[in-house]
């Protein structure tokens, strides 16, 4: 009985800190002047994703909503300057989002996307 009460208790931690780990939204980043935000993603292995849903948020509020082309390419166009968010649909949220990175002339998402720890199983 021990055993099996420890076995229930490890699944639940396992599943909240699973679900705790959902990477497949960015951080805030945040645009100083209008500028054209666009790029093309890949996997690890520099393999073009054709098909993802992008999501550029506001504030929780969907500003912009595209898939990537056939050659993993994405154009959300020029956006105003303020503080945004990508989500990236793609399956059961199977990927994270963009790393964004931020400069002096602008903001720029990292082309190579992640698997989402979410939906990893660890095996021991």
């Amino acid at each position: 009985m021990g055993s099996a009460l420890r076995c229930a208790v490890m699944l639940v931690v396992v599943t909240v800190a699973a679900q705790a780990r959902d990477c497949s939204i960015s951080k805030v980043f945040q645009l100083r002047h209008a500028q054209v935000l666009a790029g093309a993603l890949e996997d690890p292995a520099g393999a073009v994703l054709s098909g993802i849903e992008l999501e550029l948020l506001s504030e929780g509020k969907l500003v912009r909503h595209l898939r990537t082309d056939n050659d993993g390419r994405y154009d959300f166009g020029e956006v105003p300057a303020g503080k945004y968010r990508i989500h990236i649909r793609y399956g059961e949220n199977a990927l994270c989002a963009p790393k964004i990175q931020c400069g002096t002339n602008g903001c720029s998402p990292n082309p190579k996307l992640t698997p989402n720890p979410k939906n990893m199983v660890r095996v021991d």
